[in-house]
């Protein structure tokens, strides 16, 4: 402990080697699932739209 009573900072291999669970990550994008979800629409009619504009040639044997 400090003179402040903070805790001295871990050191980058310390702080890596913490487990943190998916559950607590996913937790802190909860309130943006909105956001994330028109994101997600966003890229996937763009990237149909460009498919269906742009097919692929025949790949030659």
């Amino acid at each position: 402990m400090t003179e402040h009573g903070i805790a001295k900072a871990d050191t980058y291999h310390d702080l890596a080697a913490k487990h943190v669970s998916a559950n607590r990550i996913i937790a802190l994008f909860i309130p943006y699932k909105l956001q994330i979800a028109r994101v997600v629409c966003l890229i996937l009619v763009c990237s149909a739209t460009f498919a269906s504009q742009n097919p692929t040639p025949p790949l030659k044997s």
